[in-house]
């Protein structure tokens, strides 16, 4: 019982969802994912300041947020850095004063932030976020529509959780029980539970999954069509948690503070 809640955590029972219009786009190679598109066609740009792991200033002002990936936060408002923030920054530094940078820019425009949201690839095509994710520097990201680097992404982030790479090498970035979570765990999560309640939205709605009586994800509509069929299994999930401030009657009701939104199928994880 022990090895296969280890094997569930660790992502053995993944079986990749791949976005069509990308699922040829990218190739993994050994410490890397390669984009296989037409190099040449994207434009060359130089980073002049390195915020975080993920997040960088180009040349010509714009401030860039690296796709595919989630880095462990530097110290900043009073709290202290996260595990291995420090080193992830030094890492990126490094590599971006090496060689020619090209920007391949996602779906999307940009965030909420007003960051430009896009990958820097090498001279080869590598993308700078596939090596942290490598070198246990970073996690992988799906969130839609940028999901093509996830099923190369994702084998990279097993290899480097085998190795005990970076991030990987205490406890600290380990999946959380969702019954667990508290007000201290918000941000990028890692978590897993037993799903307790499903509310199948309807068509254009969204679904809210309940996860040990605790939290709430809220599913995209396109994300899936079965999650009747969810409810006593076992779901493993990666995205931004939020605490919701809930009034008397909202509490009455049942409703939970902690949600996490997801707008990808390939974020989540369900045990057989």
């Amino acid at each position: 019982m022990q090895k296969a809640l280890r094997s569930f955590l660790l992502g053995a029972f993944f079986s990749p969802v791949v976005c069509a219009d990308h699922a040829l786009d990218w190739q993994k190679l050994e410490h890397g994912c390669r984009w296989l598109g037409p190099l040449g066609d994207l434009p060359v740009v130089r980073v002049a300041h390195v915020y975080d792991g993920d997040t960088v200033r180009l040349a010509d002002g714009r401030r860039l947020r690296l796709l595919g990936i989630n880095t462990p936060e530097l110290a900043r408002d009073g709290r202290p850095a996260q595990l291995f923030a420090a080193e992830t920054k030094e890492l990126v530094v490094d590599s971006l004063a090496h060689g020619q940078w090209r920007l391949l820019s996602g779906h999307r425009d940009q965030d909420r932030h007003g960051r430009q949201l896009g990958y820097l690839l090498d001279h080869r095509g590598i993308s700078l976020g596939s090596v942290l994710v490598d070198r246990g520097a970073a996690m992988w990201v799906a969130k839609a529509p940028d999901v093509g680097h996830v099923a190369c992404m994702k084998s990279l982030e097993r290899g480097a959780q085998m190795r005990q790479a970076g991030l990987w090498a205490g406890e600290a970035w380990r999946s959380t029980r969702a019954r667990d979570v508290s007000s201290e765990a918000l941000g990028f999560q890692l978590l897993h539970g037993k799903i307790t309640r499903v509310d199948a939205g309807r068509s254009g709605r969204h679904s809210y999954v309940e996860l040990d009586d605790h939290l709430v994800l809220r599913l995209s509509p396109d994300i899936a069509a079965d999650t009747d069929r969810w409810l006593g299994r076992e779901l493993r999930v990666r995205g931004w948690l939020v605490q919701r401030q809930l009034s008397p009657g909202q509490r009455q009701k049942g409703f939970k503070a902690f949600l996490m939104t997801v707008s990808s199928r390939q974020a989540i994880d369900l045990a057989p």
